[in-house]
């Protein structure tokens, strides 16, 4: 959890003072400010955001390998890209290889490279994806989807920095620095004999584990307001604002697709809003809409905290608190079907299916 060291009774303050020097010193010095990141890729301020880049620099400083983890859409390509920009390998060439579509069969040649006449159709030499990062970054982007018998190939190659291309008579030298990234559970797939431990621990020298953009609270609102800009530039358009209730909608969204699904929702609402100047949840999704109105009735049954044991006594009468319970209702009521009326766009069938009332009613 973080801690240096723990007292132990009967108190002895000379090895105290001595940990704590220690502690000091090297809560310090990790501290201290990495060479400051090139970066104008990455939006944000939430202090998850910013140990990611803090780690970033550290990991850009050197030529250990380093394995980005987090959900689909967070930004993963993003900051392997930033740790080869800011590195000294960034004049040479940062190779991507997609994972999800290595499969057994072509891993070697797509890999390592092939020479002619080492199979039926290799008319000519061939250079695989890791001798085009030599000098440079490799890649591997979802690694946990790699198949097995590729990783025990890839481990040696990592190891000794030495392959064979596929018909060559001797191995070549090549000089790389891995960047891996993935959003499954690693130790869950090592687990299930999946993934390799020894490659794991080959790939963390460094890790950054990025958040998703439900945990990155405001960053929802800088992210949204930097990509509708950019938005608007591509499709050719005026910049457009948005309103305060369109900003809400966005912030009490879960975004399971993270940055990648805001940006489509955002694109979207740009294609909708026409000529408008001014951006309205009108021109967002239903499901951002109707878990904005969720939440603006309070928590739902699986989000309420636990009941106290006593209810705690009121403060001042409940009649100095509380209106008549008729007057609430009709309050409550009115205010749920404007805000479902606004959600239906005004159309009464629809409303009935978000709110299961009859069309008397």
């Amino acid at each position: 959890s973080g801690a240096w060291d723990y007292l132990r009774k009967p108190l002895d303050f000379a090895p105290l003072q001595l940990n704590l020097r220690r502690a000091l010193a090297y809560y310090q010095a990790k501290r201290a400010d990495p060479a400051p990141l090139g970066h104008n890729t990455i939006i944000g301020s939430h202090p998850s955001l910013m140990a990611c880049l803090t780690t970033a620099a550290q990991a850009a400083a050197t030529n250990g390998a380093v394995l980005i983890t987090g959900e689909s859409g967070t930004g993963k390509e993003l900051f392997a890209q930033l740790v080869h920009d800011n590195s000294g390998r960034q004049k040479k060439a940062l190779v991507t290889v997609d994972c999800t579509n290595l499969t057994a069969t072509l891993a070697a040649s797509l890999l390592f490279g092939y020479r002619r006449g080492a199979f039926t159709g290799a008319d000519r030499n061939t250079d695989g994806l890791i001798i085009q990062a030599d000098g440079g970054t490799l890649f591997l982007d979802e690694v946990g989807d790699l198949p097995i018998n590729t990783q025990r190939s890839l481990l040696r190659v990592l190891q000794t920095h030495r392959f064979r291309p596929l018909g060559a008579s001797a191995e070549i030298d090549c000089n790389f620095r891995v960047v891996a990234a993935t959003n499954r559970d690693l130790m869950d797939e090592i687990a299930k004999g999946r993934f390799r431990e020894v490659l794991y621990y080959r790939l963390s020298a460094f890790q950054i584990r990025l958040p998703a953009l439900r945990a990155r609270g405001a960053d929802v609102r800088l992210l949204a307001e930097h990509y509708a800009g950019e938005l608007c530039r591509g499709l050719g358009i005026g910049k457009k604002k948005m309103g305060p209730e369109f900003s809400d909608t966005l912030m009490t969204y879960d975004w399971p697709g993270n940055v990648r699904e805001l940006i489509n929702v955002l694109q979207s609402a740009l294609v909708q809003s026409l000529d408008d100047d001014v951006l309205y949840p009108q021109v967002l999704p239903l499901e951002l809409r109707l878990r904005h109105l969720q939440r603006s009735f309070g928590p739902g049954d699986s989000e309420k905290a636990p009941a106290e044991p006593f209810p705690k006594a009121p403060e001042a009468p409940i009649g100095d608190i509380l209106p008549p319970y008729q007057q609430f209702r009709r309050q409550t009521e009115r205010r749920y079907l404007q805000q479902l009326m606004a959600a239906a766009r005004g159309r009464i069938p629809r409303a009935c299916e978000i709110s299961g009332l009859s069309r008397a009613r």
